[in-house]
């Protein structure tokens, strides 16, 4: 022996980690660019792409949502 130790680990978790990052980023950016080649660049950009869009896009959308549902206290007359 030439006194080296390996170790054998499975990288099967960051395999399908990999794996399912690019298609949930292929599948958020198509649902919202309703374009393949956007599709496709996201999808390499994989993890990285879910965080900026739940960043970003995640907290926009939540704050238009309460826009737009928010009940006016009094009526608005300049817009009559």
């Amino acid at each position: 022996m030439d006194g080296w130790r390996g170790y054998s680990v499975r990288l099967e978790g960051a395999k399908y980690g990999v794996s399912f990052g690019s298609a949930l980023a292929m599948a958020i950016s198509y649902n919202t660019n309703h374009s393949i080649l956007w599709a496709i660049v996201h999808g390499i950009f994989s993890w990285i792409y879910v965080v900026y869009f739940a960043l970003f896009y995640g907290a926009v959308n939540r704050w238009v949502a309460t826009e737009r549902c928010r009940i006016p206290t009094e009526p608005d007359w300049r817009r009559s």
